[in-house]
């Protein structure tokens, strides 16, 4: 298991990347990464635009995981 400093860095550290894309929607990019982090699930649902599939996508990207969108 890992340390609560060793999890603190890695969240600032992915946080800090996923900033350097998405602008003006830390609370949203905190949420999905506490989300992840607890092993659970996430809905992003708002108004075209706001970059959620951005967020997601470069979440991804960071950490060299896939991406797959659900249309409905």
């Amino acid at each position: 298991m890992s340390s609560l400093t060793t999890i603190g860095k890695d969240f600032q550290d992915v946080f800090k990347e996923l900033g350097k894309v998405v602008v003006g929607q830390q609370e949203v990019m905190k949420q999905v990464l506490v989300a992840i982090m607890c092993n659970g699930n996430a809905l992003l649902e708002s108004v075209p635009g706001l970059a959620k599939t951005l967020t997601i996508k470069t979440l991804a990207e960071i950490m060299e995981d896939r991406f797959l969108q659900i249309l409905y």
